[in-house]
């Protein structure tokens, strides 16, 4: 019987150490994990609108964080699972840029970077993952794996899903119904709340202003092109009701409530 504890003991450390994952992948603010997670980008794109050389962005969205107790070495990989046609991908992580790379030729690419990362850092530190797309003025869906891991130990890693979805995007009524998904939260909120568009709509002269329950603009933040999320304080707001509205060309197309306690 002793045997047999000793040997379940033995088989349940081992599936431990086994198991255990020294990445772990978190929001921008570092509170929610997002390891196994699939994150959508949307970008309505605008044909009148030139866009350079990096189409679109998502960038400052995630942390990537040794959870163990040594400090270990950090790639990162770009798994395609779908690609839009002709289009390239770029990456920023640390303080370097790759790209672009072809999703068609090169369904697996292995970022070249070596992220030394200390016991409960954060790979990287302030210059966090970046993604660019280049679509090459084609719309479409393209599904991308970035995958975390350990040089030392390639089994040891976090995956985040990441989906980028092109549309196109030609007048202000489409902008209209784009901006319906805009969500502001937590609601109630105490310290802080974030108003996220969920759209990462390209225009001039777009910003949130909150106002209070007599019309008064209490914050103001212009938005810069494909800004999706934006954290805002409650300092200086008393409790009470408030407004949070999406603007574009002084036009309100978009207003949701708020309570701060």
């Amino acid at each position: 019987m002793k045997k047999l504890l000793l040997a379940l003991i033995v088989l349940f450390n081992l599936h431990a150490t086994v198991s255990a994952q020294s990445i772990e992948i978190y929001d921008r603010s570092g509170t929610t994990v997002l390891s196994g997670d699939t994150l959508t980008f949307w970008y309505p794109d605008d044909p009148n609108v030139s866009e350079g050389v990096f189409d679109f962005d998502a960038t400052d969205f995630a942390r990537v964080v040794n959870e163990s107790n040594d400090t270990i070495t950090i790639k990162l990989k770009r798994v395609v699972k779908s690609f839009i046609n002709a289009s390239e991908d770029f990456a920023c992580w640390g303080s370097n840029c790759y790209g672009p790379v072809d999703p068609a030729t090169t369904p697996v690419w292995d970022v070249n970077d070596l992220v030394v990362t200390n016991p409960g850092d954060t790979a990287a530190g302030l210059a966090p993952l970046q993604l660019y797309l280049d679509f090459n003025d084609n719309t479409g869906l393209a599904v991308y794996d970035y995958v975390f891991y350990d040089v030392d130990n390639p089994v040891d890693s976090a995956v985040l899903h990441v989906k980028w979805v092109v549309t196109l995007l030609t007048d202000v009524n489409e902008i209209a119904n784009a901006i319906k998904k805009m969500e502001v939260y937590p609601n109630p909120a105490v310290n802080q709340f974030t108003v996220d568009l969920n759209a990462g709509i390209q225009a001039d002269n777009q910003e949130i202003v909150i106002r209070d329950m007599l019309g008064k603009t209490i914050k103001r933040e212009r938005i810069n092109s494909r800004q999706e999320k934006f954290i805002f304080s409650t300092e200086g707001m008393t409790g009470g009701i408030y407004f949070v509205s999406y603007m574009l060309d002084g036009e309100v197309l978009k207003t949701s409530k708020l309570v701060v306690r």
